[in-house]
């Protein structure tokens, strides 16, 4: 099975390339030739046992209350006891599954190849990359510190742009956010938070 451009090309709210939200980890394990090996997998939610044993270490740092309060907390917001998170191609792509369902990928900028539309994701003309997340999320972007998300799209990406003021600048290059910059696609994306409009698009 060989690798085509289509194989690392962003579906709007559907996933990367043959890598689909809902499909299972079988299926993405047939496509290793693809997407890489995986070299981990792990359960994403604490155990009670370690969770208690961890609050207990706290000792009197923590009020009996602020104790309960952090575990009624986790029990309400943290992870799903099915999510689970794998880690392919010597970590450049990380993948997270809830009952055996893909529902969220993250790709880092070492991957090259991944394009929205005809435009590389990873190339160093950022403004082109926004305006073509904005062109398939129908809708400008939503910006807060170096994250822009595009809800539409089910896409989130980090380390282009970063927003100290009212708008967002593009990331200074010389900035070593910048090489660590990332894609991830969610099933279901969360934009709660200190995010604001903004577009790219020059009218």
């Amino acid at each position: 099975m060989s690798p085509t451009a289509d194989d690392w090309t962003i579906e709007p709210g559907q996933g990367l390339g043959r890598l689909r939200f809902g499909i299972a980890p079988a299926a993405v394990e047939a496509l290793s030739q693809i997407y890489g090996s995986a070299t981990s997998r792990m359960e994403d939610r604490i155990s009670d046992s370690i969770l208690q044993d961890t609050i207990a270490e706290l000792g009197d740092s923590l009020t009996e209350e602020e104790k309960r309060d952090l575990l009624q907390v986790y029990a309400e917001q943290g992870p799903d006891n099915s999510s689970v998170t794998e880690v392919r191609d010597d970590g450049g792509l990380v993948l997270r599954y809830e009952h055996d369902r893909l529902v969220e990928l993250t790709v880092l900028a070492r991957r090259t190849e991944v394009r929205i539309g005809e435009v590389l994701v990873f190339s160093d003309d950022v403004p082109a990359v926004l305006q073509a997340a904005e062109a398939i999320n129908r809708a400008p972007g939503l910006y807060s510190g170096t994250a822009a998300a595009f809800p539409h799209a089910k896409l989130m990406i980090e380390g282009f742009t970063e927003r100290t003021t009212v708008d967002p600048v593009v990331m200074s290059r010389r900035d070593e956010r910048y090489a660590q910059r990332s894609l991830s696609m969610f099933e279901t994306i969360d934009t709660s938070g200190d995010f604001v409009p903004f577009t790219w698009r020059k009218d």
